[in-house]
């Protein structure tokens, strides 16, 4: 089962997987180990779900390994838009709409002009660098700079209207800590504490959920780079409202799911070691899916 966890900061998840192999490796070597551990893809802060880490030599392949794109299940909030296009703490409203003319039928016919090959703004509070500085540094500052829109590939946007539609988007595995992730990699899944409750009882259980009108539920595959903030405050102003994204799981990153997840309770060094070397076959038979037939470049990967 997937371990709920408190929301960690990717540096905390980072520095805790690095301790607990480099203590394990030097107990058992003698000597002071040192030990490579990075991410294979931020979250955004309130974001939960699939993080994926590469160990040592992983780090170098984890863009070769999770090629492919990423899914998610989001949810979104009618009648209001923020500055942060979501509900994380400081975020203030910056905009209020009616949302009593919209149903079901009108969210769907919003999919479409967000589905395929688009064009998206990058939201101001993102990662991207503009002249030196984080955008959402410049947007703390008060400012707001132009910012050219970027292809991006949404394979599939699904509104999600029953609990059954919830549940088959990325049903939770109890065989979780039986599975494997990415080279190295470890899942988590961090709580979020924002209403509506995400599919989760106290205990970590799944149970019975499934939004409701103004809340609305998405089932995303996309390419990387694709911002699902923006396009649940696309998707409010497409249908003759404003929305802003209340909740956000990543529930996929290349061929690996919330099944593949390792739960936080488990880290210790016996089961990381036996992850990576899980993780790392797995990862490797699926690039070898990929490889061209009759040229091109080859992925230098090999089984553990």
């Amino acid at each position: 089962m997937l371990a709920r966890i408190n929301l960690l900061t990717r540096g905390a998840l980072l520095l805790q997987v690095r301790h607990v192999l480099q203590h394990g490796l030097s107990e058992r070597l003698g000597t002071n180990a040192k030990v490579k551990v990075g991410h294979g893809g931020t979250l955004d802060p309130l974001a939960t779900g699939v993080l994926v880490l590469g160990v040592g030599k992983g780090c170098r392949a984890l863009g070769d390994y999770l090629a492919g794109g990423k899914r998610y299940r989001g949810v979104g909030l009618l009648g209001t838009a923020t500055d942060t296009l979501d509900n994380s703490k400081g975020s203030v409203v910056v905009a209020e709409a009616s949302w009593s003319h919209v149903g079901v039928d009108e969210l769907r016919a919003g999919l479409g002009p967000l589905t395929g090959h688009i064009l998206q703004v990058p939201p101001m509070f993102s990662a991207l660098h503009h002249n030196g500085k984080r955008l959402y540094q410049l947007a703390r500052e008060g400012a707001e700079v132009e910012r050219p829109p970027r292809p991006t590939h949404v394979k599939r946007l699904k509104l999600l209207t029953t609990a059954e539609d919830w549940s088959s988007a990325a049903a939770l595995s109890d065989a979780a800590s039986h599975s494997c992730a990415p080279p190295g990699a470890i899942a988590t899944i961090a709580a979020s504490e924002t209403p509506p409750l995400p599919p989760h009882s106290a205990d970590g259980s799944s149970v019975v959920f499934c939004p409701k009108i103004p809340y609305f539920g998405l089932d995303i595959e996309c390419g990387g780079g694709t911002y699902v903030r923006s396009l649940i405050d696309d998707l409010g102003v497409s249908v003759g409202s404003r929305s802003h994204m209340v909740w956000l799981e990543r529930t996929g990153n290349g061929p690996f799911g919330l099944a593949d997840c390792l739960p936080q309770r488990l880290w210790t060094f016996e089961r990381l070691c036996t992850h990576v070397v899980a993780c790392t076959n797995k990862a490797v038979d699926a690039t070898r899916d990929r490889e061209p037939e009759g040229g091109g470049r080859r992925l230098r990967t090999r089984r553990v």
